[in-house]
């Protein structure tokens, strides 16, 4: 709706101005004899029109595509293994798991909590010890009460492998409920892999585990359905709407643009209930008009209010990650690739400006001729 509403009222204000700068292309590419700007977006236009099925379903099981990792996905939070190798941090990680086994660095930490809790401890090290995925089981470790235990349990598994999740879950649904039933006592399961677990699924009262989607089917599932239900009701709500939406730009700027501030001051008071955002709405709005009274591009400063706070936050979290190291910002093949294209963004604007001014050059120079 947004872009069925916006668009339209925007192209009300400036539409004279895209208009020019449209004429003056096509007039410099008639004088180089090129062919009419927008000649490839209209044979793509009609090709969409003759194979309509095609042109949807591609779209669709491209996104599917790009959408299958979420099936595997798996939440948690970043540990020093997720640093350069160059970090201390990471080295000392590495060294502990080299020297004493991947789950070293993740530990479960087992409470038992009962009457007889020393004797409860001690038959859930034998039971854990032979549980599969457990590499190592430290003896029962006393507390300052003598009805409360702990017992340090050491994967096989780092802490972010899928097959710490298992070794928690079927500790929690099968080894200790049995025990308990046994002993009377209460065993309850800790450490970071635990934790991460238990805040994200048990506000929603789902099983832990990868049972996840045989007991909740409808909450795993119903997430996915969801967003494809609302995405095709999007399509046929905005497309019937386009057509009559579009009758904005018939509107005079005259009346269009004291509707789009007062849209928006409603809008800008609406989200707190401050004031104060309402007099930020006007002063933004007196930036954008002073940049538009001095040709200023108004699309620089709506890239740095949206992204920069999203680039501190990230930059900060890489730098802490690094340890101070700007060079993981170039690690990766993706971010370097992100990086060129931002160099060569920067650079085309200067190139435009050359090839410009060298064409004005040789056009004034053949007119002299």
């Amino acid at each position: 709706m947004t872009d069925a509403l916006l668009l339209p009222a925007l192209l009300a204000i400036v539409g004279r101005r895209v208009e020019r700068s449209i004429e003056r292309g096509a007039q410099r590419r008639l004088r180089r004899a090129r062919p009419p700007e927008g000649s490839g977006w209209r044979r793509w236009a009609a090709l969409v029109q003759r194979r309509p099925w095609l042109a949807t379903v591609l779209p669709v099981a491209g996104l599917l595509a790009l959408a299958a990792p979420a099936l595997d996905m798996r939440l948690g939070f970043a540990d020093a293994g997720n640093g350069p190798e160059s970090a201390t941090s990471r080295q000392a990680y590495d060294l502990l798991a080299t020297g004493f086994g991947p789950g070293f660095n993740g530990p479960l930490v087992v409470v038992v909590s009962g009457p007889v809790a020393s004797g409860a401890a001690a038959s859930a090290q034998g039971a854990i010890e032979a549980t599969q995925g457990v590499a190592a089981v430290t003896p029962p470790l006393p507390t300052n009460s003598p009805d409360v235990a702990t017992l340090i349990v050491f994967p096989q598994s780092k802490p972010q492998d899928a097959g710490t999740d298992e070794l928690v879950n079927r500790l929690r649904t099968d080894v200790l409920p049995a025990l308990a039933g046994q002993t009377g006592a209460t065993y309850l399961v800790g450490g970071s892999t635990a934790a991460v677990m238990m805040i994200v699924l048990q506000y929603h009262g789902m099983v832990l585990g990868p049972r996840l989607f045989s007991t909740n089917p409808e909450v795993a599932y119903g997430v996915f359905v969801a967003m494809a239900v609302a995405y095709i009701f999007m399509i046929f709500t905005i497309l019937p709407l386009a057509r009559y939406m579009s009758r904005i730009v018939l509107i005079e700027t005259t009346y269009l643009a004291p509707i789009i501030v007062l849209v928006t001051i409603v809008a800008a008071f609406g989200e707190r209930q401050y004031a104060f955002d309402m007099a930020l709405a006007l002063v933004f709005g007196v930036i954008g008009y002073i940049a538009h009274k001095t040709n200023y591009h108004v699309t620089a400063i709506l890239i740095g209010i949206i992204l920069g706070p999203l680039f501190e936050q990230y930059l900060v979290r890489s730098l802490r990650i690094s340890q101070g190291d700007f060079m993981i910002l170039f690690s990766s093949t993706i971010g370097n690739t992100l990086w060129a294209l931002l160099a060569l963004s920067l650079l085309l604007p200067f190139l435009r400006t050359w090839r410009q001014k060298k064409a004005l050059v040789a056009e004034q120079f053949g007119d002299e001729r």
